[in-house]
């Protein structure tokens, strides 16, 4: 993995601006954002210009409506909510959509109750 963008994943993880949610990348609501510790990666790659951020008002729950990151917008029914899109894990310098780490992935460990400070040092040591 890209030393630097590791570093910044790892203090947003960290930074307490992300609340954490589970199931997708990113869920908006009226009350602010759930992110899935590789939702808070695709925000850093969008604040870098990477990707942009569309809302996905077709996948709209009761966490709110599903955010996907993509270099444009896509049509209706395709865009992936769940795993790092292609441009997210080549900025990166990842070789997974869903990384690995001793044990588990981290969408899996995001989605079976690990806080992002859990994650973030199995980042940390892991990858």
């Amino acid at each position: 993995m890209n030393p630097e963008i590791k570093k910044q994943w790892i203090a947003a993880l960290r930074s307490g601006l992300y609340t954490q949610g589970i199931g997708q990348l990113h869920y908006r609501k009226e009350s602010g954002s759930d992110f899935c510790c590789l939702g808070v990666l695709c925000d850093l790659a969008k604040q870098a210009g990477v990707v942009q951020e569309f809302e996905n008002s077709d996948d709209t729950t009761s966490h709110g409506t599903s955010i996907s990151y993509e270099v444009e917008a896509a049509p209706s029914g395709w865009r992936k909510t769940t795993y790092l899109p292609v441009p997210v894990v080549k900025w990166a310098g990842l070789s997974d959509p869903n990384p690995k780490i001793p044990g588990e992935t981290l969408a899996g460990k995001n989605d079976n109750g690990y806080s992002f400070e859990e994650i973030a040092t199995a980042i940390e040591r892991n990858l």
